[in-house]
C-alpha cells in the first residue's frame, strides 16, 4: 500500500514539476495560459508514463497483449452503460466544480485536448488499473480489494466534488472490466471515450456556445437504459468468459511480494 501511495506522489510530482518548468519557459516565449497548463499536462502524463515503464512497475507486452474481439467489444459496452448512468447522474444531482474554469482554458489548446482525451487516460489506467492493482495483488490482496481501493484512491486524486463520487464509481467499472478482461485494453480505450465526450462537450459549449439541455425524466431514462446496459453486458460477461490469469499475475512467476 506504501508503495502505491509513493506511485500517486510521483504522479502529483510529475505535474507540478512541469508546471514549474512550463512556467519558466512561459517567461521566454509568448505562450498563452491554455497552451502552458496543457503543455504541462501533456509533458507530466507522459514523464510519468515513461517512469512506469522504465521502473518496471508496468509491462506494455501484458497491458496491449491480443485480447479476444467479443471480450473486448462486451468491456467497451460495459463502460459504455456505465457513461451514459453515470453522465446522466452528474447532470441530476449537481456539486461543486472547482476545475470547471481550468477545464475551459484547457479546452482552448489543441494540447490541453489532446492532453487529456488521450495522454491522461493512458497515465491514469497504467497507474491505476495497471501498477496499483498490479501491486496490490501481488502483496496477496483479493482482487476484489484491489479494485476497490485503486478505485477509491482514483476517486480521491482528482481534488474536485464534482468528479470525485463518479470517478470512484468509473474505477470500480475499470477495475472490475480490467480483472474480468485480463486487459487493460478495455479500460484504456472506455476512459479514452469518457475523457474524449466531456471535452468536446465543454469545447461545443465554449467556441460555439451550444448548451445542451436534458430534462429530468430524460436523464432518468437515460441512467437507467445505461444501468440496464452496465449489469447486462456484465452479467454477459461474467457468465461467458470465467476469470482467468489477470494482466498483474505473470505465470512464470508467482511469488508473493512482501515489501
Amino acid at each position: 500500500m506504501i508503495h502505491s501511495v509513493k506511485l500517486v506522489l510521483f504522479f502529483f510530482g510529475y505535474q507540478l514539476l512541469f508546471s514549474i518548468i512550463m512556467t519558466g519557459v512561459s517567461f521566454l516565449l509568448p505562450l498563452s495560459k491554455p497552451t502552458l497548463l496543457g503543455s504541462s499536462l501533456l509533458l507530466s502524463g507522459l514523464a510519468f508514463i515513461i517512469h512506469l515503464i522504465w521502473r518496471k512497475e508496468i509491462s506494455l507486452k501484458k497491458t496491449f497483449k491480443p485480447i479476444n474481439l467479443r471480450l473486448f467489444v462486451a468491456g467497451i459496452g460495459c463502460i459504455v452503460g456505465s457513461i451514459l448512468f453515470i453522465s446522466a447522474l452528474s447532470e441530476l444531482i449537481v456539486l461543486p466544480d472547482w476545475n470547471e474554469e481550468q477545464f475551459i482554458l484547457i479546452s482552448q489548446s489543441v494540447i490541453g485536448l489532446f492532453s487529456i482525451a488521450i495522454i491522461g487516460p493512458l497515465a491514469e489506467e497504467f497507474l491505476f488499473r495497471g501498477a496499483i492493482m498490479d501491486r496490490l495483488t501481488k502483496q496477496g490482496w483479493k482482487p476484489q480489494k484491489a479494485i476497490l481501493v485503486s478505485a477509491l484512491i482514483f476517486g480521491i486524486i482528482h481534488f474536485n466534488p464534482a468528479q470525485i463520487p463518479f470517478a470512484f464509481f468509473m474505477g470500480l467499472v475499470f477495475g472490475w472490466i480490467t480483472w474480468r478482461t485480463s486487459s487493460l485494453l478495455p479500460v484504456i480505450v472506455g476512459h479514452i471515450l469518457n475523457n474524449t465526450l466531456g471535452i468536446a462537450q465543454i469545447y461545443v459549449s465554449t467556441h460555439y456556445g451550444i448548451e445542451v439541455s436534458i430534462e429530468t425524466n430524460s436523464l432518468l431514462i437515460i441512467a437507467l437504459i445505461g444501468l440496464i446496459l452496465m449489469c447486462t453486458v456484465g452479467y454477459w460477461l461474467s457468465q461467458n468468459y470465467p476469470v482467468q490469469q489477470n494482466i498483474y499475475n505473470d505465470l512464470n512467476n508467482n511469488k508473493i511480494i512482501t515489501k
